[in-house]
C-alpha cells in the first residue's frame, strides 16, 4: 500500500506540473516547486481540519484529473512536450540538486 501512495505522489506532482506548465503559463523550472508548496498548504489545512487521509486521496484525484485534461488538449500542439522540459537548467535548485547528486 505504501508504494501504491508513492506512485500516485509522483505521478500527482507531475501532472500537477504538467497543469501549471501548459495551461497557467508558470515556468517549468519553478512549476515543481508551487505544484509541492501548494500541495503542503492543502494537506495542512486538510490534518487541521482533520480530514488528511481523504483530502490527500482527493488531491491526487484532482492533479491527475488535471493531468490528463492537460494531455487531452494539447494532443495536437507540437511544442507541449518540449515546454515541460524546457528552462531547467536556469532553476537553481535543480541546479543544486543535480550537482550534489552528481
Amino acid at each position: 500500500m505504501e508504494l501504491l501512495c508513492v506512485l500516485a505522489a509522483v505521478a500527482a506532482l507531475f501532472c500537477g506540473c504538467a497543469v501549471l506548465t501548459l495551461k497557467c503559463r508558470v515556468p517549468a523550472s519553478v512549476a515543481p516547486l508551487t505544484a509541492l508548496s501548494a500541495i503542503v498548504a492543502v494537506l495542512t489545512l486538510a490534518a487541521m481540519a482533520g480530514v488528511l487521509y481523504p483530502a490527500a486521496w482527493l488531491l491526487y484525484l484532482l492533479c491527475l484529473a488535471g493531468g490528463v485534461w492537460v494531455a487531452a488538449s494539447c494532443r495536437g500542439s507540437t511544442g507541449a512536450a518540449q515546454r515541460l522540459f524546457t528552462n531547467l537548467g536556469q532553476n537553481p535548485l535543480f541546479l543544486a540538486s543535480s550537482i550534489s547528486l552528481g
